[in-house]
């Protein structure tokens, strides 16, 4: 049983783990019910209902509209940590965006270039057009 627990929290972590105890307290408080642990008396098909049969039924269902919810929950978490970014993406978009920013430095010398560039075209074109006047 114990190599059992240990490779439920390996393989499915704390949350499957916490859902097993959850599973077999439930499978407990069925066999307690039906009698099959000698601890209570199983009720009488023939008979009507002992009161604390319907209480029992009243947890079990308690304890599976509960079971659900975790249910609902841990499908929820296990979609949200199937869609979040690995390490290994973080680190490949990190390096994507030093790359960019290399780019963009040599972008702007090179824009800046070419503005001084233009600004001398200019310069040389009014200096022309005063000559000819």
């Amino acid at each position: 049983m114990d190599e059992l627990g240990n490779k439920l929290i390996e393989q499915a972590g704390p949350v499957g783990a916490a859902l097993g105890v959850v599973i077999l307290a439930a499978g407990a408080v069925i066999a307690r019910a039906k009698g099959w642990l000698g601890l209570g008396s199983p009720a009488k098909p023939d008979g009507p209902k002992s009161e604390a049969s319907g209480d029992v039924m009243t947890e079990l269902r308690s304890i599976n509209t509960r079971l659900g919810k975790f249910d609902e929950r841990i499908n929820e978490l296990e979609h949200d940590l199937a869609s979040r970014p690995t390490r290994q993406d973080m680190h490949r978009l990190e390096m994507s965006l030093a790359r960019m920013d290399e780019r963009m430095s040599a972008l702007t010398s090179n824009v800046k270039a070419t503005g001084e560039g233009v600004l001398r075209i200019e310069n040389y074109l009014l200096d022309l057009s005063r000559k000819a006047k």
